[in-house]
């Protein structure tokens, strides 16, 4: 029979697992929703580079 001290060691383990992979999915949360409030600043405000490219690869330039 194992310790009662080795499965308050593994619901520990598992609990830091746990909070790894939650804060994982914050921290991808928080880069997407940066992501996104980039990409909508780019349209909002494209950068001449970027209007040059579109325009060249649309034929109008």
């Amino acid at each position: 029979m194992r310790p009662l001290s080795s499965f308050f060691h593994e619901a520990l383990g598992l609990q830091a697992l746990q909070n790894s992979a939650v804060m994982r999915a914050i921290a991808r949360l928080k880069a997407s929703a940066e992501e996104v409030e980039r990409r909508k600043q780019r349209r909002e405000n494209p950068s001449e580079e970027h209007m040059l490219w579109c325009w060249k690869h649309r034929g109008i330039w």
